[in-house]
């Protein structure tokens, strides 16, 4: 069996790798689920209280429930999927180069790092009427909120990495004549690009917030909606394959910002 492992190419071999631990980790999650489920079925089941149970369904019944409202659900996750997708573009376009200006150039970190240590603890949501405000109802506000969110995270961890870069690095491209442009695109960009996709990773947490948030607001279609629905409704199998959408949905984007690291910082990955 060794053998047959061994003659299997290294990186097929990697990719079968994690792909057994995300399984195994699915897995896990989903019998850590059924027991807590079962646990709370045989305290309340009997009780005044009965009702307990239904907010904790069995995956196997959040899958059906999922199943059975697949194109609602859908529709929902089309949405929340292109509202997240284009609030976090908008974030890594808006937010990389003001950091990496901000780090590598020290007036521009003089003029806007107090700018940003301002800024930066405003609660978004607080904008929230005013988007609407100006911008109407539609997806607009809701993705101008969830980029607000982003942003400010990419501009810290773009402008901290760009300070961080060492001097020699620098000193060697100027000694060879490097224009301003060239610094930034063969040396600063490339030093900052795992810090600011680790950010990015982080932030996808931040974007589901604020799709929540922003989905709770004249919303006609959503993820959030739809558990929200289910919730008005007492569906607990439907809040939870709602939740379950949103894990495959977080999923999907964790998997692209991974594919993206290994396609443009290929040299973290060189073995």
């Amino acid at each position: 069996m060794q053998d047959l492992w061994k003659r299997i190419p290294l990186k097929r071999r990697q990719l079968i790798a994690k792909f057994a631990l995300y399984a195994g980790s699915i897995i896990g999650l989903f019998v850590i689920w059924q027991i807590a489920s079962m646990i709370i079925y045989a305290i309340y089941w009997n009780s005044d209280q009965r009702y307990f149970t239904y907010f904790l369904p069995t995956p196997i019944n959040a899958i059906t429930n999922l199943i059975a409202h697949l194109q609602q659900i859908s529709l929902g996750f089309g949405a929340s999927a292109l509202r997240m997708l284009v609030s976090i573009l908008l974030a890594i376009l808006i937010g990389t180069p003001i950091g990496l200006v901000i780090g590598h150039e020290k007036i521009a970190d003089r003029l806007f790092s107090p700018l940003l240590y301002i800024s930066n603890p405003i609660p978004k949501v607080v904008f929230l009427p005013l988007l609407f405000i100006f911008f109407g109802i539609g997806n607009s506000p809701k993705i101008i909120l969830i980029t607000l969110l982003l942003v400010f995270p990419v501009i810290l961890a773009a402008r901290d990495a760009a300070k961080s870069i060492h001097k020699t690095y620098l000193l060697s491209v100027r000694s060879l004549n490097a224009t301003r442009g060239q610094i930034y695109r063969h040396v600063v960009l490339p030093a900052c690009l795992p810090a600011i996709l680790t950010t990015v990773r982080l932030s996808i947490g931040f974007a589901t917030v604020g799709l929540a948030i922003t989905e709770t607001w004249n919303a006609k279609v959503g993820l959030w909606l739809y558990i929200l629905n289910a919730s008005i409704q007492h569906n607990g199998s439907g809040v939870f394959a709602g939740i379950v959408a949103f894990a495959i949905l977080g999923l999907i984007f964790y998997s692209i910002v991974d594919l993206i690291e290994r396609l443009v910082c290929r040299w973290s990955y060189a073995t």
